[in-house]
């Protein structure tokens, strides 16, 4: 062996810093981008928001072909203009009168101003109910081991030697004991939780209603002995099985639907997700238009006094405000970047689905990221990253731009339709079909047929599904 030297060319894909910044902020949704901008602010000195007043139309721009297609610069950095803005009110300190009123030491104040609001998540609202009830200290150590248990519904589906085993050595426990304090728990707000099954919970709801209520022996006696079947089974068999007439069992199954299967539902621990429209789609006349999110005109801009403060100061603050301008000039132009791109993408998919806009969901066509990518001269994965997380206001609600994107089913003389058409048709189908003899899935594929949609049985199951609608065997009513 010898040593010796060897010279080779090779390509390889590297992203830059400006390029990297570019595709991060393109697939941050408003609400994210808004908080980017606000650490941008905070982090970079030579950042400032220029708040300027834009005309209603600043943004607008017909959804034509030529506009949607042809980029005067190259596919992935389309020219034009558009304004980057960003959600930077913070919100005023209080007066200080309200200060001194909040935290005021006057002895006549009711104690009950100063106390906390129960909290939103379930463990902790429910904890917070305990802090108050009369309890041994005994009970509320089960009291505690039972609602650190509980499921997100608010149900306790682990079996009692778990919380025996939670307890010990510290405390040695018994079932009944633990039985007991799951009864008292299962009164406190809201109603039901701590229950053991959807049967246990209804019941414990009726327990505390007024003894006067309408139908409430009924209502009790078909969930204790009917829960099972009340899908399945008609008001008149019911009827004849507990002795009673039809109005009555309409009477007990309505004071079952108002009571709560999931007492735990409606509290939730996550923090919530705000969603803001990226984009507009305004009708103007017989085109519609695409306006870009405006948060009343605010821009980002580099400080004038910072500039001239690069070229003035000394040499360790000259280098580091060159850096901040330097990094704030890639921020503004990726800002731009991902204002055209969005723009064009909008653009191109309310173009595409216009009738959408003008007929509703059953009018949907069939759209692929790809469809969009060879139109606007893009990649895929471009296409991807902008409309990800970014919601559209249009006539018709704030819609995810994801869900203009569906494969299609052959639809006749009329074009093919998507599968988000083909679930509108089949919602309005059953919406229309007769209680007493619901359509099967079959049934509803033979429908589909007949308007010209070829689609499965199998498809139609899953499509009713996912519009949570029940089976045929189900939907039966009396």
């Amino acid at each position: 062996m010898r040593a010796g030297l060897e010279l080779r060319l090779s390509q390889q894909l590297r992203l830059s810093p400006q390029l990297r910044q570019a595709l991060k902020l393109l697939q941050l949704s408003q609400a994210e981008l808004d908080v980017e901008l606000r650490e941008q602010l905070e982090t970079n000195p030579v950042l400032e928001m220029d708040e300027v007043e834009l005309p209603a139309t600043a943004e607008t721009a017909p959804v034509a072909e030529s506009e949607a297609t042809t980029p005067e610069k190259p596919a992935e950095t389309p020219d034009g203009e558009a304004d980057y803005e960003g959600d930077l009110d913070y919100a005023p300190e209080a007066p200080d009168a309200e200060w001194s009123k909040s935290g005021s030491s006057d002895s006549d104040a009711d104690p009950i101003d100063w106390a906390a609001a129960p909290p939103d998540d379930l463990c902790a609202h429910l904890l917070w109910q305990l802090q108050l009830s009369p309890i041994s200290e005994r009970d509320r150590a089960i009291a505690v081991a039972i609602i650190e248990a509980l499921d997100d519904d608010g149900y306790l589906r682990v079996e009692i030697d778990e919380i025996i085993a939670t307890l010990a050595p510290e405390l040695i426990v018994a079932s009944d004991e633990i039985e007991a304090v799951r009864h008292r728990v299962q009164r406190f707000d809201p109603t039901g939780v701590a229950s053991r099954d959807l049967r246990d919970c209804l019941l414990v709801q009726l327990d505390l209603l007024e003894a006067s209520t309408p139908a409430l022996s009924i209502a009790r006696a078909l969930i204790a002995d009917h829960i099972e079947r009340l899908p399945k089974t008609d008001r008149a068999q019911l009827a004849r099985q507990l002795d009673t007439d039809e109005a009555t069992i309409e009477s007990a199954l309505a004071l079952i639907r108002s009571l709560d299967p999931k007492p735990g539902g409606r509290f939730d621990a996550s923090p919530p997700e705000y969603i803001q429209a990226d984009a507009y789609a305004v009708r103007d006349g017989d085109e519609w238009r695409v306006l870009l999110h405006n948060d009343r005109g605010n821009t980002l801009r580099i400080n004038r006094d910072y500039m001239r403060l690069a070229k003035e100061a000394g040499r360790e603050a000259r280098s580091y405000l060159r850096g901040c301008l330097q990094e704030a000039r890639w921020l503004l132009r990726a800002l731009e970047q991902r204002q055209q791109t969005l723009f064009r993408v909008s653009s191109a998919i309310v173009e595409a689905q216009r009738d959408f806009l003008d007929q509703g969901p059953q009018a949907m066509r069939p759209l692929m990221l790809k469809d969009i990518a060879v139109k606007l001269g893009l990649h895929e994965s471009t296409i991807s990253r902008t409309v990800a997380r970014k919601y559209l206001h249009t006539p018709r609600g704030l819609i995810e731009l994801r869900h203009f994107f569906s494969t299609g089913y052959s639809g006749g003389d009329d074009g093919d339709a998507a599968a988000t058409a083909v679930r509108a048709v089949i919602g309005e189908i059953i919406g229309q079909e007769d209680a007493t003899k619901p359509l099967s899935d079959q049934a509803i594929a033979v429908l589909l047929k007949q308007r010209g949609l070829k689609v499965a049985r199998r498809t139609v199951a899953k499509y009713r599904e996912q519009l949570r609608i029940a089976p045929s065997h189900e939907r039966r009513r009396a």
